[in-house]
């Protein structure tokens, strides 16, 4: 069970708003994924299944929103002024080894 921080909640809600904006071709089961959102934001968690599912819709929306520029797919900072060995792609390395380790525990 992922239990949801003041930051989380407030990405649901955009993630919530692309969700409903974006097209049928772009985004399957809408109704399944609002849903999952929707009990997450009444909850303030949700199951570690729907966290795949929400990371797969998350990723969608990284993409569409930030496609071409150097941000960090973690935490948004730019990171364009970067030096490369301190990045995985365009993400900082320290965000991403925190990732990992969140969800290798």
């Amino acid at each position: 069970m992922v239990i949801c921080n003041t930051e989380q909640l407030k990405g649901l809600l955009h993630l919530r708003k692309f969700v409903e904006n974006s097209p049928s071709e772009l985004i399957h089961s809408r109704t399944d994924i609002l849903h999952i959102i929707d009990n997450a934001l009444v909850e303030g968690c949700y199951s570690s299944k729907h966290q795949t599912k929400l990371n797969q819709i998350r990723n969608v929306w990284f993409d569409r929103t930030y496609a071409g520029q150097y941000v960090c797919r973690y935490c948004l900072g730019d990171t364009s002024l970067v030096e490369y060995d301190y990045l995985s792609g365009t993400d900082h390395l320290e965000c991403v080894l925190k990732y990992e380790q969140k969800n290798t525990n």
